[in-house]
C-alpha cells in the first residue's frame, strides 16, 4: 500500500514540517493546489483555488493574482479555512521510516508511538552489502558468509564500547517508553530522551563502520589507523548541527561598502537582511559595524524577534538556543559560532503587533581580522543562525 504523502505545516510538535503517508488521499480543499503541503490554515479563492496561508502571502505580496489562472483577486474576497489537528489526527497513516517494509496501519495520533518501535527501517549488512529491514539484520549477522569478513579479528574493546552504548540506548528507550504512557509526559524530558537515542543510533552507526574498518585492515596484516576526512558542501551553507535543530543562512551583501561608509562624522553602519521564518518564530538580523576612537572597525549581528503568524502556536517566553555563525565561505573548521542569550524579558517575550523585540547581540569581531582570514567573498559576509 504505497498511499499519499503531504507536509504538514503549522500543526506544531511532532508534525510540523513532516512529511506522513496518508492510506487515503487528503480531500482537495485540504492540500493547496500550488505547493502541495497541508497547512493549518488555508484560503479558498474567488477561482475556487485553495492555497495555504503561506502561498497566499505570496500571492498578495505581488500581484494579487492566482498563479494557476490568473484570476485577480481581493483579500476580503478570500475564505478563510482551518484544519484542526483533531480532525487530521484520527486520519490513518502508514510508516514514514519504514515504508512498504513496515506493515504499521494506524490513526496520525498513534504514528509517534509507533516510530518508538519500529524496526522496519532499510538498512545494508555491511558485510556482503545486501538492503534489508534493522529487524533482520541481527539474524543475517548470525547466517552471512560473505568470505570478505569470515575469520576477521576484531578488537575487543571496540566490540565491548558498542555493546555498552547499545545498552545505555536500550534503557534510554524504556524513559521513552515510559513517557509516552505517562499522561503528565514533561515535553522537553521527552524530546531529550527522544534525541538521545537518535544521538546514540548515529554513534554505533559510526563505530560499527570503524570496526569494519579495522577488520579488513588486520585481515590485511597492516593495521593503519585511517582518520575519516568528514566532507561538507563547499561555500557558505552549513547543515544543522544536530537532529531538530533549524538553520537559516543570511548573505550581508556590500560588505566593503559598509567600511567604507565610516567615514568623517559617521561612526556606524547598520544592515538588515529582513524578516526570516525559522522554526515559526519570525526574525530579524542586522550587521552592525563600528568605527573605534583609533580607528579599528569592529562587527557585531544583533537578532531580533518579530511578529509571525505562527505566534499563537509557539513556545513563550521564546526559549530555544540561538547560535550565529559568522561562516567562513571555504573552510567549515574557521567558523565563528556565537552563542547568544537572553538577560532581559523584553527580549523573549511574545512580540507584539507592530514592534520588534529588544535584540539578541552578539560578541564583536575586528575587522581587520574578518579580512586577514578570508571571511569575506565576492563582497559578501556570510551568517548562519542555528535554533536548538
Amino acid at each position: 500500500m504505497p498511499g499519499t504523502e503531504y507536509v504538514l505545516v503549522g500543526f506544531g510538535g511532532f508534525l510540523e514540517r513532516r512529511r506522513v503517508a496518508f492510506v487515503e488521499p487528503l480531500p482537495n480543499n485540504r492540500v493547496c493546489a500550488v505547493c502541495g503541503m497541508v497547512e493549518n490554515r488555508s484560503f479558498l479563492l474567488p477561482c475556487c483555488h485553495v492555497v495555504c496561508d503561506s502561498c497566499r502571502i505570496l500571492i498578495s505580496c505581488e500581484s494579487g493574482t492566482c498563479p494557476l489562472d490568473n484570476t485577480k483577486s481581493a483579500e476580503d474576497d478570500d475564505i478563510l479555512m482551518t484544519f484542526e489537528n483533531s480532525q487530521l489526527e484520527q486520519r490513518r497513516v502508514l510508516c514514514i521510516a519504514g515504508g512498504e517494509k513496515c506493515d504499521f496501519t494506524g490513526t496520525l495520533s498513534e504514528l509517534k508511538e509507533h516510530l518508538l518501535e519500529c524496526y522496519s527501517d532499510e538498512v545494508k549488512c555491511f558485510k556482503c552489502q545486501r538492503h534489508m529491514r534493522r529487524f533482520d539484520l541481527f539474524e543475517h549477522f548470525r547466517q552471512c558468509s560473505s568470505e570478505a569478513f569470515q575469520g576477521s579479528p576484531v578488537s575487543s574493546s571496540a566490540v565491548g564500547s558498542t555493546a555498552d552504548k547499545l545498552g545505555a540506548m536500550k534503557t534510554d528507550r524504556q524513559m521513552v517508553r515510559e513517557c509516552v504512557t505517562s499522561r503528565n509526559v514533561d515535553h522537553n524530558v521527552f524530546m531529550s530522551e527522544a534525541t538521545s537515542i537518535v544521538e546514540r543510533i548515529a554513534c554505533i552507526t559510526s563505530q560499527l563502520a570503524d570496526v569494519e574498518e579495522q577488520a579488513r585492515d588486520e585481515q590485511d596484516g597492516s593495521v593503519i589507523p585511517i582518520a575519516k576526512k568528514v566532507t561538507y558542501t563547499p561555500g557558505p551553507y552549513r547543515a544543522a548541527s544536530k537532529l531538530g535543530a533549524f538553520i537559516e543562512f543570511y548573505p550581508f551583501v556590500d560588505a566593503y561598502g559598509a567600511y567604507n561608509s565610516l567615514t568623517g562624522d559617521k561612526k556606524e553602519h547598520l544592515q538588515s537582511h529582513g524578516t526570516h521564518i525559522s522554526a515559526g518564530y519570525a526574525f530579524e538580523l542586522q550587521f552592525q559595524c563600528r568605527k573605534q576612537e583609533d580607528g579599528e572597525v569592529l562587527v557585531s549581528f544583533t537578532l531580533t524577534l518579530h511578529e509571525s503568524i505562527w505566534d499563537a502556536l509557539l513556545e513563550w517566553p521564546f526559549a530555544k538556543k540561538v547560535t550565529i555563525i559568522l561562516t567562513h565561505p571555504e573552510d567549515l573548521e574557521k567558523d565563528i559560532r556565537m552563542l547568544v542569550s537572553a538577560n532581559s524579558e523584553d527580549m523573549v517575550r511574545r512580540p507584539v503587533h507592530g514592534a520588534a523585540n529588544r535584540g539578541f547581540q552578539t560578541e564583536t569581531v575586528n575587522w581587520r581580522d574578518l579580512e586577514l582570514q578570508g571571511f569575506i567573498l565576492n563582497n559578501y559576509i556570510y551568517v548562519n543562525v542555528e535554533l536548538e
